[in-house]
C-alpha cells in the first residue's frame, strides 16, 4: 500500500498538481493500461502487489 501512495505522491510532484485535480486520463497514465506497462513505467519503485 505504501508503494501505491508513493506513486500517487510522486506523480503529484512531477505534474505539480494534486491528485483530486486529475482527470480520468491522468489516472490511466498513472496505472497504465496493463500490468506489464505499469511495471515498466515504474522501475525500481514497485513490487507485484501494487497493481494486482
Amino acid at each position: 500500500m505504501t508503494d501505491a501512495i508513493g506513486l500517487v505522491l510522486r506523480r503529484c510532484l512531477e505534474d505539480g498538481t494534486s491528485f483530486w485535480a486529475w482527470s480520468a486520463d491522468d489516472w490511466v497514465r498513472l496505472i497504465a493500461p496493463g500490468h506489464k506497462e505499469f511495471e515498466d513505467a515504474w522501475p525500481g519503485w514497485i513490487d507485484g502487489s501494487v497493481r494486482p
